[in-house]
């Protein structure tokens, strides 16, 4: 619906109707795009006046408000929005294992080696940023759940002899 509705400090005042765009006229009223059902009280108007004024107000001709874009289905749009959150977990997880690092749990390092399990197989990490004690838990759970298995670099001993 179009409608020019009363307004309070220039704000539509449409009660609990959906606003999609709301333009204030003055200070008591307001050209407002909702959905809903209209008043009597308020001036309807027909898409083409709505447009008109909008224009009119603010200079412009205002765009359709697709909320997507139309090559991209809403499933695109989901599987977007999944990537995203998962990269953002991943990145949640990198700064926790930081943390830990430098402040362990007691008895924490089960969820150390499942975090870090996490971020190598997403290839977030690297084996060598594990710490020394739970590079072998990681590299047997990275190599089960993606079936590679990750080189660890053996570190030569006080006497510079390399582990066989």
């Amino acid at each position: 619906m179009y409608a020019i509705v009363p307004a309070v400090n220039g704000v539509p005042d449409i009660g609990s109707r959906h606003l999609y765009r709301g333009i204030s006229i003055s200070p008591s009223s307001a050209l407002a795009h909702f959905e809903g059902d209209i008043k009597d009280e308020w001036q309807e108007l027909a898409e083409e006046e709505y447009l008109e004024k909008v224009e009119e107000i603010t200079g412009a001709y205002p765009t359709d408000p697709s909320p997507l874009p139309k090559h991209e289905t809403i499933e695109q749009t989901i599987e977007q929005k999944l990537k995203c959150i998962e990269n953002q977990n991943l990145l949640i997880m990198g700064a926790l294992v930081d943390l830990l690092a430098e402040y362990p749990l007691p008895g924490g390092r089960k969820t150390e080696a499942d975090i870090y399990t996490e971020l190598i197989a997403a290839g977030q990490r690297n084996i060598e940023d594990i710490p020394e004690t739970l590079k072998e838990a990681v590299g047997k759970r990275v190599e089960e759940r993606t079936g590679k298995q990750i080189g660890i670099k053996e570190e030569p001993d006080a006497k510079g002899a390399m582990p066989l």
